[in-house]
């Protein structure tokens, strides 16, 4: 099962092992708390208020693991580490309070100046 192998990439030693567990850990959380509410709430994707509830909670439901993965992100000097950290805290909301709040684009850009991803996300920040 996913969560499993998830879970054992997330106790490894290898940072880089930690950030994919945490950042599988997150989605399985996501995917498990979606399904949930719409195991619950069957027609919801009919609602607008209801989808709005429906992303509140599966935001909510990965928040821990994005969370772990944005800490080990911001103090990590492994740029794959980092991107994942910077993609997960990119995939819902902003969250103001939150560890994604250390991250940043240009800091990837610094980990990883030859990838190109990281200057689109600088290039975008700056519009």
């Amino acid at each position: 099962m996913l969560s499993d192998l998830a879970r054992q990439l997330s106790m490894r030693p290898a940072p880089s092992d930690r950030a994919v567990g945490a950042y599988l850990l997150m989605h399985t959380a996501v995917i498990s708390g979606a399904m949930d509410f719409g195991a619950k709430n069957p027609g919801c994707s009919e609602n607008e208020q209801c989808r709005t509830q429906l992303n509140q909670i599966a935001l909510q439901a990965g928040s821990a693991h994005r969370e772990e993965l944005a800490q080990l992100a911001a103090t990590s000097d492994n740029p794959d580490v980092y991107a994942l950290g910077v993609y997960a805290c990119s995939l819902y909301e902003p969250v103001t309070d939150s560890r994604c709040s250390q991250l940043s684009a240009e800091q990837w850009a610094r980990l990883e100046p030859d990838n190109a991803i990281p200057w689109f996300y600088v290039a975008d920040s700056a519009v």
